[in-house]
């Protein structure tokens, strides 16, 4: 007995041991494969965290500095009536300023409740130390206090190799109140050259000239948030919803596969029929999604148990609408790990799962994120496109290769609509298997040509992005190359709009704009060797939101810079709307990410 036990023990140690050594080879070359893609990544976009000590630009290093005399200048204004006690701290006693108030004022917008302005400048003179002093004062005069000060330095020149005289051009943004109570926000740029007398500072402004500037006044902000009087009420609510992810983070077990870095979406429909729109929040793996019913007196109720839709799988989105054609808003539901699930509504705001609803060859695989309906061969019934991430979940399937091109994400798929709750998937049949391997976060049907058939856009991280024509006959095939808008870099969102009113539908797509990209890309030392083709391409990953104006005839211009509307800090999606009927389509750009106080690259 004794001996059997000995060898069970050794038998054992044995399968351990190879197993341990079948683990460590995979180890040994899950290195080199994150040695690899981490090499190529650090040569990439080294330099976006400009507080990085060990930063191999120079460029960046001095940033720094300089940004901590900036951050300075933000504090004193944040603490205290603004003036220009601090600003007069950083000027060089040689300094050479032009004034901030010189040339005219443009309006823009003038309604009872939204003024808009633009600084024309001309013909700026230099003036000393004093009178510059005597401008900003004047420039700040319309503060009676400033709430929010945000400087980013988004262009940095350095001449050459030795000289501690440096060019920047830096964005900020002042947002307080005036005198009268109304809040004002200044956005400007300026062109500043820097010196010290050692790299390690202190760095004093040499020069200084304002580039541009406009300004905003209301007389109170013209949205509010209302969550809490709202949704306040509902326990779960306030238990769940509205407490932060990094609490959950800490309370939630690992097991689960609670995984905050992504994002779960809210939906708007009229579950229960009663003519108020209810909302269907998305809940990440562990909690339950929640229906809450409008009331139609300004509050809602949680009605999740009722609905049945309080499943615990990692959610990322709901999508409302009517695919059986029944006269009520059924729910498709976006699963993370598992794909897709359709819920048909039974009346009074109660659903039921449908397990066969989707049907296809072999299960989906990779990380699902967005969902669109859509009739796309016009039968009458609605079919759904599904957006898929990564290939899957481990985390040897988040590795976006090629870097500016990536071919490895998972596959996106159409189910059409064949009536009765049930869908099949013709994504192959239907032309959509083109370059269907992308990063996808997002797709938006619109029918860009006008043709009568909706077309579909597709927002992918990491690369290109897909604009896909109907062709009219059940497929489609891909034409973003010859329209010109792949839109290399980390595309996140879709909005079409017909933003100049000349009857065609015009795109935008929500990207990432970096502050340190601008900095580093132009940098000698910045990716030595590479083509210019290559910097070209590259530079798109730093240059933020996009707009393609649509030409008719099948053809789109590329806008971005004349509508300046690129900053849009790190973007994710994007919607259109009139927010003040003026007959214009306006863009609400959310954006933003995992940060700390500073904003430096945001």
């Amino acid at each position: 007995m004794k001996l059997l036990k000995y060898i069970t023990f050794l038998t054992v140690l044995a399968l351990l041991g190879l197993l341990g050594w079948q683990r460590y080879l995979e180890r040994q070359i899950e290195d080199k494969i994150d040695g690899g893609f981490a090499a190529l990544r650090s040569s990439l976009v080294a330099g976006l965290d400009p507080a990085r000590s060990d930063d191999s630009f120079r460029s960046e290093r001095i940033s720094k500095k300089i940004m901590a005399r900036l951050h300075e200048l933000e504090d004193h204004f944040e603490s205290t009536p603004p003036g220009t006690g601090h600003m007069a701290e950083l000027l060089t006693q040689g300094f050479r300023g032009s004034s901030l108030t010189c040339g005219s004022s443009q309006l823009l917008r003038d309604d009872p409740g939204f003024q808009v302005t633009r600084s024309r400048l001309e013909d700026c003179e230099r003036l000393d130390a004093a009178s510059f002093l005597k401008s900003f004062r004047e420039y700040l005069s319309r503060y009676s206090s400033i709430h929010r000060s945000h400087f980013q330095i988004v262009d940095l020149e350095l001449p050459d190799a030795q000289t501690l005289r440096v060019r920047t051009v830096v964005n900020y943004e002042l947002l307080g109140r005036t005198s009268q109570g109304t809040l004002l926000q200044t956005n400007g740029r300026w062109n500043v050259a820097w010196q010290a007398s050692t790299e390690a500072g202190p760095w004093k402004m040499l020069t200084l000239d304002l580039e541009a500037s406009s300004s905003s006044e209301v007389p109170q902000p013209l949205f509010s948030d209302r969550s809490s009087s709202v949704l306040g009420g509902i326990p779960s609510y306030r238990s769940q919803v509205s407490v932060s992810m990094d609490r959950w983070r800490e309370t939630l077990d690992g097991a689960l596969g609670f995984d905050p870095s992504y994002i779960q979406g809210v939906s708007v429909g009229d579950a229960d029929g009663d003519g108020w729109d209810d909302l269907f929040i998305a809940q990440p793996s562990g909690l339950p999604n929640r229906l809450y019913r409008n009331r139609g007196d300004g509050t809602f109720e949680d009605i999740t148990d009722v609905s049945q839709l309080g499943i615990l799988d990692d959610t990322s989105m709901g999508l409302f609408a009517d695919v059986d054609n029944d006269g009520d808003q059924d729910l498709v539901v976006s699963l993370m790990v598992h794909g897709i699930v359709l819920f048909r509504n039974h009346g009074g705001g109660s659903f039921r799962l449908e397990n066969s609803a989707f049907q296809a060859p072999t299960e989906p695989s990779g990380s699902f994120l967005g969902l669109s309906a859509v009739d796309y061969d016009r039968d009458g019934l609605l079919d759904i496109y599904l957006n898929s991430y990564s290939a899957g979940h481990r985390p040897r399937d988040y590795r976006p290769l090629p870097y500016m091109d990536a071919r490895n994400g998972g596959a996106n798929t159409l189910y059409r609509n064949v009536g009765g709750g049930v869908f099949e998937n013709v994504t192959v049949q239907a032309g959509l298997n083109q370059n269907n391997r992308r990063w996808s976060f997002v797709a938006s049907w619109e029918d860009y040509d006008d043709d009568g058939w909706p077309d579909v856009y597709v927002a992918n991280d990491w690369g290109l992005n897909n604009l896909y024509k109907n062709q009219g006959d059940g497929t489609f095939r891909d034409a973003s190359s010859e329209l010109g808008v792949t839109d290399r870099g980390a595309g996140m969102g879709i909005a079409w709009l017909d933003h100049d009113r000349d009857g065609l539908m015009d795109l935008h797509v929500s990207n990432m704009w970096s502050s340190a990209g601008h900095r580093v890309a132009p940098q000698p030392s910045f990716a030595p060797g590479a083509s210019r083709e290559f910097k070209k391409d590259l530079a798109k990953f730093r240059r933020g939101n996009s707009l393609y104006r649509n030409l008719g005839g099948g053809q789109f211009e590329d806008i971005t810079d004349q509508s300046a509307i690129s900053r849009g800090h790190w973007s994710w999606d994007s919607t259109a709307f009139d927010c003040d009927n003026d007959g214009y389509e306006d863009l609400l750009v959310t954006n933003g990410f995992i940060t700390g106080h500073r904003l430096d690259d945001l």
